[in-house]
């Protein structure tokens, strides 16, 4: 993990007060999630960036029990590499009418993992990407197929940012698959 990684996911270590009602609900302070390159990015006033603030909630405690850096890495590493296939990938890798991929707004053509998923699924003011994945595996006696996919807004629709009345109700964008599952061409589960 880079210097700025481990700095951004050790901000992100909190506990929020659904979690643990005794946080005062008025937190002072409210925990930054902060990187020097959107400093020198210039990518807007910090100070008017709620995305950016993590409120309600307090840094997290060993009793907690959430991974540090060094235990998630540890973890990560020793754990056995399981094939992933994303809904959204195999769907939009087949070609979609009228959906926008992301690999279509970075101009990226090849075939590297994620040119094939949603062009965004978070979609702010402040904050435009691809953050959210329907990602499953196939068990060894299995066959798996992604049978429909819930269509992605239009980005002409989202906007200057989500959430926006009448479109989504939230800042990320509804993702959902039908994925069935058969282990015998006889038996559908």
């Amino acid at each position: 993990m880079t210097e700025p990684q481990t700095g951004d996911l050790n901000r992100s270590r909190v506990v929020h007060i659904s979690v643990d009602p005794t946080i005062n609900f008025e937190v002072p302070k409210p925990i930054r999630k902060q990187r020097e390159s959107d400093e020198e990015a210039g990518e807007g006033n910090e100070d008017d960036d709620s995305d950016r603030e993590i409120t309600n909630s307090r840094p997290c405690m060993d009793s907690d029990g959430l991974l540090n850096v060094e235990e998630l890495c540890s973890f990560i590493g020793s754990s056995p590499i399981i094939p992933l296939r994303s809904a959204y990938g195999d769907v939009l890798g087949l070609g979609a009418e009228g959906v926008e991929t992301h690999g279509q707004r970075t101009q990226k053509t090849d075939e590297r993992k994620g040119t094939h998923e949603p062009a965004y699924t978070s979609y702010t003011h402040f904050w435009k990407n691809t953050l959210d994945y329907i990602f499953f595996s196939t068990p060894d006696n299995c066959q798996a197929t992604v049978e429909a996919i819930l269509k992605p807004h239009r980005t002409e629709d989202m906007g200057d940012g989500l959430p926006k009345q009448d479109i989504c109700g939230s800042d990320h964008i509804s993702l959902a698959a039908k994925i069935t599952f058969i282990t015998d061409p006889k038996e559908r589960r």
